[in-house]
């Protein structure tokens, strides 16, 4: 707003001042979309799998699934689960095993992800996945089907941007954190099925 007074004060040939303009901007990323890939399905009609992974740690490239848990769900209603371990055929370290509470003797014996991978695409069909923070959830089924051969193309549902819309005065958005503002009890945290059901349980799925 300042800019034309400043020209009409100075003039366009001052040889005693010259104006640099400028402006000072703040910029606001636009808010998260909850669906991810959607293909136009009818919400209302859809069948979604809430899932869950723990793994190995936090990188889709040099890290494994450990333990895989899904709810399929269909007019409110759990109508299927599937829950396995993984062999993710590298060490657990301790630090991971205190986060996940899966230890190398719980998945020492369970099958490879290339057997199980097969079983988890059979199980989801064409229903909608949700997962709370699904970017890392997706993120680790995408690098597994594109590493052993498979497509994976699902719309899927975050419930984190999801929880900041519906509970914007919490200050945290962990799953846990969020049952418990709802007074929902969380039997085992870090366990894939027990926090797919937390999730069904708070988001109503």
């Amino acid at each position: 707003q300042a800019f034309p007074e400043a020209y009409h004060l100075l003039g366009r040939d001052n040889q005693d001042m010259k104006v640099i303009y400028g402006v000072e901007a703040y910029l606001a990323p636009d808010k998260e979309k909850s669906v991810k890939n959607p293909k136009g399905q009818n919400i209302e009609d859809s069948t979604y799998c809430v899932l869950d992974l723990e793994t190995t740690g936090i990188s889709i490239t040099t890290e494994k699934i450990t333990e895989i848990g899904i709810m399929k769900v269909k007019n409110g209603e759990v109508i299927d689960e599937f829950e396995c371990f993984v062999n993710p055929e590298k060490p657990i370290t301790q630090r991971v095993v205190e986060v996940t509470n899966i230890t190398n003797e719980m998945v020492q014996d369970a099958e490879t992800m290339d057997k199980v991978f097969p079983k988890v695409l059979e199980f989801l069909g064409d229903s909608i996945i949700v997962a709370h923070n699904a970017n890392f959830d997706v993120g680790f089924l995408k690098h597994t089907a594109k590493t052993l051969g498979y497509e994976f193309d699902y719309t899927y549902i975050d419930t984190l941007p999801l929880a900041k819309d519906l509970f914007p005065d919490l200050k945290k958005y962990k799953l846990g954190k969020i049952a418990e503002s709802l007074g929902i009890e969380v039997d085992v945290a870090h366990r894939a099925l027990a926090d797919v059901d937390t999730t069904v349980k708070v988001f109503n799925v």
